[in-house]
């Protein structure tokens, strides 16, 4: 087993930090999502000696990492599922957005449907980014219209 410190929050949005033993970070990821609490960072803990053993969860596919998509992918169906419709629902998470690629992804996304396309057509404009199953079923969500529950099929 190793060690991890994570920092998620919690549902009235308040940061708990803690340690955790878990074989990877993924089981840290599964156990702290049971707990309902939303994971921002984990980490291998740190050695005696102040070195990290390993780096934090940024298993980066295309240069956003997995940890971001998912919390993206959770974001934006509780956003839908609100009843807020898709532009304004990119508005809101572009405005909650850190500055960096996800962020610039956003901009483009919400850009892409002011000017008519789909929400799968904008995606596919960052096919490095997003695979192409991702891409599939945020499709088959629009047309049929269950864009929410195809975002939480992604997000597990």
């Amino acid at each position: 087993m190793t060690k991890f410190t994570y920092q998620a929050t919690d549902r009235v949005g308040e940061t708990v930090k803690g340690e955790m033993d878990a074989a990877t970070k993924e089981v840290v990821f599964d156990a702290l999502t049971k707990k309902r609490l939303t994971p921002v960072s984990i980490k291998r803990a740190e050695a005696k000696g102040g070195k990290k053993k390993g780096l934090s969860m940024q298993l980066s596919l295309g240069g956003i990492s997995t940890l971001d998509k998912i919390l993206f992918v959770k974001r934006l169906s509780a956003v839908l599922k609100a009843g807020i419709p898709v532009v304004e629902s990119l508005d809101i998470l572009t405005r909650d957005s850190k500055e960096g690629k996800l962020k610039d992804i956003l901009i483009e996304l919400k850009a892409s449907l002011e000017r008519g396309e789909t929400l799968a057509a904008g995606f596919a404009k960052f096919e490095k980014e997003f695979s192409p199953v991702f891409i599939g079923l945020i499709k088959s969500g629009e047309n049929s219209g269950t864009l929410g529950e195809s975002l939480d099929t992604l997000a597990s």
